[in-house]
Formats: C-alpha cells, structure tokens, sequence
C-alpha cells in the first residue's frame, strides 16, 4: 500500500474513531517536542483524554507509532545520541516505550534518553497522565 493511500486511511482513522463533544479542541493539548542533536521535533498526538471546565473529550487512534511518519515524519540522528523529551506542561508521569521493527524493546521513564546504538528505524510512544487527563504520543527516530 503506498504512503499517500497509508495517510489517507490513517486521517480517515483518526476521524472516525473521535468521540467529541464541546471539550477542548486537540491543538490545546499539551506538546511533546524531542531535542536531538541541536534540533526540535514536534511529536505527533495519538490517542487521549481530556477534561477542562468540567466537559470531557476522548479520541482513540492507532497505538503504532510506525502509523505516524506521515503527521511526525522520521527524525535522523546518529546512533547512540542523547536526546531530551520536553512537554510543554510537566506531567504527572510519563512512559516511553520503543518498538523496533514493530516490537516493544524497552520502557522507561522519559527525560533524557539515548538513541539505540544499532542502527535501524525505531518507532516511539509516550503515554503521559495529567491530572486534565492522559496523552499518548509518537514519533520515529532512524538511527544511523
């Protein structure tokens, strides 16, 4: 399937699965901006939870950061860089998670971390709570 059909399916995707009603818009969610080797990068949302000024709003999207690259795009880096997750407001807690070739391989608390050192394509997720609600994010690092 090509990328523009992948991208299509997955717009279509995230449309049909919201579930809104007159809650926050997704553009006041916090953000996710990854710094790596001297640049920021936006991490895409995934699926959430909202409340503010007592209305809710939930939204489920795919849980495969692979599903991302057309929203985030692919992060190039050298293998073994030290990065930085930065939420635009602390969260109460937070979880990474990496999947190489589709495959969870490590969880961890996010803050600083390192880019694998073997090189390949990694696809991220971050899963963090507020006390508003819970955001998940991603994006996809090619080491190199």
């Amino acid at each position: 399937m090509s990328k523009i059909m992948m991208a299509l399916l997955a717009i279509l995707f995230l449309s049909a699965c919201g579930t809104e009603s007159a809650g926050p818009p997704e553009q006041d969610l916090p953000e996710l901006t990854v710094g790596l080797e001297g640049e920021d990068h936006t991490a895409a949302h995934g699926s959430y939870c909202w409340t503010e000024g007592g209305t809710s709003t939930c939204a489920d999207a795919s849980g495969n950061p692979f599903d991302y690259e057309p929203f985030s795009g692919i992060i190039s880096a050298r293998a073994g860089a030290e990065a930085e997750l930065v939420f635009s407001t602390t969260p109460q807690s937070a979880r990474i998670s990496i999947q190489p070739d589709g495959h969870t391989d490590a969880e961890k608390t996010p803050g600083l971390f390192r880019v694998p050192d073997k090189p390949g394509r990694y696809g991220y997720t971050i899963f963090a709570q507020w006390p508003e609600g819970d955001v998940s994010y991603f994006f996809i690092i090619e080491a190199e």
